[in-house]
């Protein structure tokens, strides 16, 4: 089973890099991004190489473990979006039925800011390294943070704002690996890029 955050933006590519990188540091989380990773061409799993600084467990400190998770961009247009929501009824539909409510994408608020979006980035995670969910969580809230734009948790339907998302992300993630007995704990030392 895989889970997904999204992350909506105008537009996006790699000179955000850095930032990302940093803002991961900010957090307690040094990462390096696969060396050959750029936003033009990146489809599938994303591989990193992350050392924590305040691990949840006391057989990670002082270690560097691979992880990542899977990622794609796929163009985004709120109107198309809105369109196959609300399809025009049909001429017998106009003078028998009974007009049907429209439906927002979200809600007006956020809709409004989907608006100058066009591209998405899907940050999907599963069960099978334990580090998924922080990477592609705190993944999608940075991103958004740097770029002005907006996450969603499809699975429940939730919008976040992006103001310190990506601290609380990263919480909630050091929190889920704190629950985690160490029979649990699914995790692959670094060794080398491949």
């Amino acid at each position: 089973m895989s889970l997904e955050m999204n992350t909506f933006v105008k537009s996006i590519d790699d000179s955000i890099v850095p930032q990302w990188l940093s803002a991961f540091e900010v957090l307690g989380m040094k990462c390096e991004i696969h060396p050959e990773f750029s936003f033009t061409n990146q489809t599938g799993f994303l591989p990193f190489k992350l050392s924590l600084s305040s691990p949840a467990h006391k057989e990670w400190e002082g270690k560097s473990f691979l992880t990542g998770f899977e990622f794609y961009i796929s163009d985004f247009d709120l109107n198309i979006e809105l369109e196959e929501l609300n399809p025009k009824p049909s001429a017998l539909k106009k003078l028998f039925g009974k007009p049907e409510p429209y439906k927002q994408y979200a809600n007006s608020s956020i809709d409004s800011k989907l608006t100058t979006c066009r591209k998405v980035l899907h940050c999907v995670w599963g069960s099978a390294d334990t580090f998924e969910l922080r990477m592609a969580s705190v993944s999608s809230a940075i991103l958004a943070e740097l770029t002005e734009g907006i996450c969603a948790y499809p699975a429940d339907d939730e919008w976040y704002e992006s103001v310190n998302l990506a601290e609380k992300m990263a919480a909630e993630a050091h929190e889920f690996e704190s629950s985690l007995k160490p029979g649990e704990l699914r995790v692959h030392e670094f060794d080398t890029w491949s």
